[in-house]
């Protein structure tokens, strides 16, 4: 899709839109799929086949959500179009002021050693636009806040030592088979199966309506098959987490991401999973030094939807910040 856009307006700072596993759906669908069929199944059978169970209804289940989105794709458009831009971008300015930025600050302030240089460096490298050279912004402040994790031993010798022992070759799986021959169990988790999609459809719509106020103006119809097709491979896969769009083009726009990062991902991410590389490579980084960057795609969605409303539209957009940071709160609280 990007690389349409960039070919048919002849520009080349077209953005990819982020894409990845649904968080949403991946605590809906453990909590109210796996865990229940779980506990069901432990009453009659063995937990090995308890397991598998579990497993399967779940595959199954995200199958039907690829169904599902790709059935709401052809009104996407309709929504988007007749849906104030203020009722779109304050609820998903409220799920990265709460989710994205406070969440991932209570780290940041738990080790203020670590974590408070790699801050300072993010917030002036983007936000006041202090260049370090040719090194990228993001690179310096994970370098720092890594040398400052192993410096004051926050990072720990024993996670790198077991992270090691994963590192083989994993193969792949097609339990496609196995998917289908579940899928009259899926039944009694529809009402958790439809609404997750239904919420995937909106954040996708939300992200369309957000790349449109960066400059990028993607289809909302493309992007939202984009999500049902990819939800239904992942299920092919193995993976029974939908796919849907993330949060955040503004901040990967501003960071100078183009057309070619999300291919780039893929083509990293792909052998460090067959090799188990990704548990290794994350115990040799301060996860702190992490957190400065995803609070500032927070801070960044918000910022660019107040500069983008109206000023009689404040109190819509600090009303669409509430139910978020209510939630926010709650699983916080003890």
């Amino acid at each position: 899709m990007a690389r349409k856009i960039a070919y048919r307006e002849q520009r080349g700072d077209v953005c990819v839109m982020p894409y990845g596993i649904s968080t949403m759906g991946a605590f809906a669908f453990i909590y109210a799929i796996v865990l229940p069929t779980y506990n069901q199944c432990l009453l009659t059978r063995n937990k090995a086949h308890c397991e598998e169970l579990a497993y399967y209804v779940a595959l199954a289940s995200n199958f039907a959500v690829g169904i599902i989105l790709l059935l709401l794709c052809i009104v996407g458009e309709f929504i988007r179009r007749n849906t104030p831009r203020v009722a779109l971008l304050s609820s998903l300015s409220g799920l990265g002021f709460a989710y994205l930025a406070m969440n991932e600050c209570l780290p940041v302030i738990a080790n203020p050693i670590v974590s408070f240089i790699p801050f300072f460096i993010i917030m002036v490298g983007y936000f006041g636009e202090v260049s370090f050279g040719p090194i990228p912004v993001v690179v310096v402040a994970l370098v720092t806040g890594t040398a400052l994790g192993w410096a004051t031993s926050l990072n720990d010798v024993a996670q790198v030592r077991d992270a090691y022992e994963l590192m083989k070759g994993y193969k792949l799986i097609f339990p496609i088979r196995e998917m289908f021959k579940h899928m009259d169990e899926i039944m009694p988790y529809l009402s958790t199966t439809i609404p997750t999609a239904i919420a995937n459809a909106i954040v996708t719509i939300q992200c369309v309506e957000s790349a449109r106020q960066a400059g990028d103006f993607y289809p909302t119809q493309e992007a939202m098959f984009a999500d049902g097709i990819g939800t239904l491979i992942s299920s092919f896969f193995g993976s029974f987490l939908s796919m849907t769009t993330y949060i955040g083009h503004p901040a990967m726009k501003k960071m100078g991401a183009k057309q070619g990062y999300s291919l780039v991902n893929g083509v990293i991410f792909l052998p460090l999973c067959f090799l188990g590389v990704n548990a290794f490579i994350m115990s040799l980084i301060s996860i702190v030094a992490i957190n400065p960057i995803i609070i500032f795609v927070g801070l960044l969605i918000c910022a660019d939807t107040l500069a983008d409303t109206p000023r009689r539209h404040y109190p819509a957009f600090l009303v669409g910040l509430m139910p978020p940071m209510f939630n926010s709160y709650l699983m916080l609280a003890p």
